[in-house]
């Protein structure tokens, strides 16, 4: 595939009237041609080249790029720019609802699944040690043709409702409410929140714990250790097995992770008080209504008391990237989200936070073991890439989440000279030479570089418009 333009017309997967249209209204109001054109490649990239949308049975299964799987989590940020485009445009809107149906149908067949195939093959990883529980509480093998990978990550059963919520409030369609299971899926989210608030010990005493996996590989981010990775305490918090980076998790309680299902609960929560909410539909909710708000407190009480860390020389408070409920902590920060510099992004807290100006700090130092400087800049690694590979979707988050007029145009530099002559965003590149990256074809990343386009049209147009 040429990815120095957009395919033909014709060959595109998925076309919108409404975001060509929104691209051409640009074109001619950018000051730098290289820049629409990373931008123009970019944001239509997931629409082009990853959706496989079934009008007849309303279902769309959405790839990554290069890998041929659907992962819930970077399917729901693939879409999140054309969200506020789907009321000009049906067609878009029916295809984005076939996207949640299917994510629906993938949640209620594993939850714990992080990653599917659109029809039952054999993946690299079927060979996985995974197990789940029968209806009379047994241990059975849980992996299966239809799944990719079943890694457990919390947040992936959290961005699609997520982006179902922000579908409803930018458009009013109550209808993505009533996509067949919807209830039956919040249900499943909840009932696996419970469980998995559970520390070791408890899970002990109550017949082992829900989920278990191993892999074998030399790498050992890839596994948990006997199935279950490393001890935990009950403190309120969710635990998550993997990152989203797909990297186990150092202590179970990750704080983005958990910092998510606040923001979700939360947003979902304002959805249904929304006056336009139907009533037959706020009756469905109304059971659900009291728990998640009960649970979305109760996460966020317990991150502030068991997630914030004082540094022991300067007293200042840090928001921790992941603690176990024993007093242990790791502080670090990674590219991929929910992070812990993404948190105004996802509405957990404001920008003004001073635990997250403090956080936000740290991030961006050396005292963040990924954080990287080089000739290109600097950024963020990941223990998912090489050492020096900085991430752009790091990149396009800390311009998101700031209020510095030059620290944005800093960001934006530095995505466009990561583009090269690809002219699109990659999964890593080297912050010393940007010809060598992994990942040419990485839509989420594409989508989010849209994201921060239009961010920095809204805030500083300035920057890049005429």
């Amino acid at each position: 595939m040429n990815l120095n333009s957009r395919p033909p017309y014709e060959k595109r997967t998925f076309n919108s009237l409404e975001i060509d249209n929104y691209l051409q209204s640009l074109e001619k109001k950018f000051n730098n041609p290289i820049l629409y054109k990373i931008f123009s490649n970019c944001y239509p990239n997931t629409l082009d080249t990853t959706i496989d949308y079934n009008s007849d049975k309303k279902e769309s299964f959405i790839i990554t790029g290069d890998i041929k799987a659907m992962w819930l989590r970077d399917s729901s940020l693939q879409i999140y720019p054309y969200l506020k485009h789907c009321s000009k445009d049906k067609n878009l809107s029916n295809m984005i609802k076939g996207l949640f149906k299917k994510q629906i149908m993938f949640i209620l067949f594993d939850p714990y699944a992080n990653a599917f195939n659109k029809i039952p093959l054999k993946s690299p990883w079927s060979n996985d040690i995974t197990y789940k529980r029968d209806n009379m509480g047994n241990f059975e093998n849980a992996m299966n043709p239809n799944l990719w990978e079943r890694k457990f990550e919390l947040d992936s059963i959290l961005f699609p409702l997520y982006s179902m919520s922000q579908y409803f409030l930018l458009t009013s369609d109550i209808s993505v409410f009533n996509l067949p299971n919807f209830f039956n899926m919040l249900n499943t989210i909840i009932s696996l929140i419970k469980k998995e608030r559970r520390g070791t010990d408890e899970e002990n005493e109550n017949g082992g714990p829900e989920y278990s996996f191993q892999r074998e590989i030399a790498e050992p981010f890839d596994s948990l250790h006997f199935g279950r990775g490393n001890p935990c305490k009950t403190c309120g918090l969710i635990k998550t097995s993997f990152r989203n980076s797909d990297d186990s998790a150092l202590f179970p309680y990750n704080i983005p992770e958990n910092a998510l299902l606040v923001s979700t609960f939360k947003l979902l929560l304002k959805c249904f008080n929304q006056n336009n909410i139907d009533e037959q539909i706020k009756i469905k909710f109304e059971p659900f209504k009291e728990e998640i708000k009960n649970i979305a407190d109760a996460v966020e009480k317990s991150i502030y008391e068991h997630g914030v860390i004082i540094d022991p020389i300067n007293k200042e408070k840090y928001f921790a990237f992941e603690v176990d409920g024993y007093g242990n902590y790791y502080f670090m920060d990674e590219p991929g989200y929910p992070n812990l510099i993404s948190l105004p992004f996802f509405q957990f807290c404001l920008a003004s936070n001073e635990i997250y100006i403090n956080t936000r700090k740290r991030i961006l130092s050396e005292r963040n073991p990924y954080f990287i400087k080089g000739k290109f800049g600097s950024g963020c690694s990941s223990s998912h890439s090489y050492r020096r590979y900085n991430w752009p979707l790091f990149t396009i988050m800390q311009g998101l989440t700031s209020d510095n007029k030059e620290e944005v145009e800093n960001c934006l530099k530095m995505l466009i000279e990561s583009a090269g002559n690809k002219y699109v965003m990659h999964e890593s590149y080297d912050i010393d030479d940007i010809n060598k990256y992994t990942r040419e074809w990485f839509a989420w990343a594409n989508s989010f570089f849209g994201v921060f386009i239009d961010f920095i049209i809204e805030k500083y147009p300035d920057i890049i418009l005429k």
